[in-house]
């Protein structure tokens, strides 16, 4: 396996930090903070292109993208304690949700 070509691994897992501030900034109702959603989203559309056009094995790069994309937002989504509101059952569900994701994946 050529580790060159994983260099879009540490831009996603960059992007879905970013991106996890951004939901924040719009959650608060701050300034043109759906915007920064947006464009989030935008980068991460053309972080995918770049990956699905430098991929050797595209069916491994999708899971692994899905599988960051989806651990390292919830992670930085919790970290910033985006929902103090959440109960117990909510995280449950939150940790279920994650686990499913990724068994559907594989």
């Amino acid at each position: 396996m050529n580790f060159l070509n994983y260099l879009w691994v540490p831009m996603l897992i960059v992007t879905c930090m970013i991106s996890a501030y951004a939901s924040k900034l719009s959650n608060i109702r701050a300034p043109h903070g759906t915007l920064y959603v947006f464009l989030t989203s935008i980068l991460s559309v053309f972080l995918w292109m770049a990956v699905s056009k430098l991929s050797k094995n595209l069916l491994f790069d999708s899971l692994l993208y899905d599988i960051i994309l989806t651990i390292v937002f919830s992670a930085s989504f919790i970290y910033l304690q985006c929902s103090p509101n959440f109960t117990t059952l909510n995280w449950i569900g939150v940790a279920i949700t994650i686990f499913g994701l990724i068994l559907m994946k594989i």
